[in-house]
């Protein structure tokens, strides 16, 4: 506790609050801290004792890269001495949370997900023992959202001095995480309507990333089926490794590959897969496959030759 002959005052103390909050952050991480501070006269309000407890912001994403913070102000009367500060995190659940600190704020307990704390309270007193004014405290807790669950929460703040507990509550939101992904779909697949058994073709697949991030390497197959279901009855006929695909980008893939001649003529379906072997997590994994009806007819007995697009 300090004496209030060396107390920062009104906006003095405030800036002085905020500078030791960007100072921290350097210390903790490269997240980016958003404080906003209400501003309060000293004198608060009119009753004599009163705590403030409430959350900056009250709603936002549980993956932004920055803390949830909670700012405490108070005020108390008629005390000589402040025991111990207590933050609680969902009070009485399996997802409590506890952080304990001195008026000086220097952590006594603290739950890993309680960053660090930046203030310090004031409190006049008579040289010896014995206070003479009001007991005046400012704080910000810094909280790791990511050490939270998505939905509602609730923190309650606890002041135990040597005449009392004075408490406070306040509340906030975090928002699920949103999903940056690619998404790759299969949109074109260029082919001859009709192919020889035992020959080489040559087809053309068109991919494209409609997600939110980029692809990184990943395979593009074609399959040979007796049906439009790709499973593992199926016949793997070739494929080509993509590097990488960026959002909102597509990509022409040339694919070669043989028609084995242990297939029976007649009605055959080609399925293109992109990412077919799941090497890249996407928003939507049901948009990978596309399908087309051929026709295979029987070849001559010699192999090696290509067959284009028809």
């Amino acid at each position: 506790m300090y004496s209030d002959n060396n107390k920062p005052r009104g906006m003095a103390l405030l800036i002085s609050l905020l500078f030791a909050v960007l100072l921290s952050s350097s210390l903790v991480g490269a997240s980016t801290i958003r404080v906003a501070l209400a501003s309060a006269e000293d004198d608060g309000p009119n009753n004599q004792r009163w705590v403030m407890l409430w959350a900056v912001p009250t709603n936002s994403r549980i993956d932004d890269g920055h803390y949830q913070l909670l700012s405490l102000l108070f005020r108390l009367d008629m005390i000589n001495s402040i025991d111990k500060i207590t933050i609680t995190l969902e009070a009485g659940t399996p997802l409590q949370k506890v952080l304990e600190f001195k008026a000086d704020g220097t952590k006594i307990v603290s739950d890993p997900a309680f960053a660090f704390v930046v203030g310090g309270t004031t409190l006049t007193t008579d040289g010896d023992y014995y206070a003479i004014g009001k007991a005046k405290g400012r704080f910000i807790i810094a909280i790791d959202k990511t050490k939270l669950v998505a939905g509602d929460h609730s923190a309650i703040v606890e002041v135990m001095t040597d005449i009392g507990k004075f408490t406070d509550h306040a509340v906030f939101k975090l928002r699920p995480a949103e999903a940056n992904l690619a998404d790759l779909v299969a949109k074109f697949l260029a082919s001859p309507n009709s192919m020889k058994i035992g020959k080489k073709h040559n087809v053309q697949a068109l991919e494209s990333n409609e997600g939110d991030a980029e692809a990184h390497q990943h395979k593009v197959s074609i399959y040979l089926s007796t049906d439009s279901i790709l499973d593992n009855t199926d016949i793997k006929l070739g494929f080509a490794q993509v590097d990488h695909l960026k959002k909102d980008q597509s990509k022409i893939v040339p694919i070669k590959f043989e028609i084995p001649s242990s297939a029976s003529p007649g009605a055959a379906h080609l399925i293109l897969k992109v990412d077919s072997d799941n090497e890249v997590p996407e928003s939507n994994e049901n948009n990978n496959t596309l399908v087309k009806a051929i026709t295979l007819t029987a070849g001559s007995n010699e192999h090696g030759q290509n067959e284009g697009q028809h």
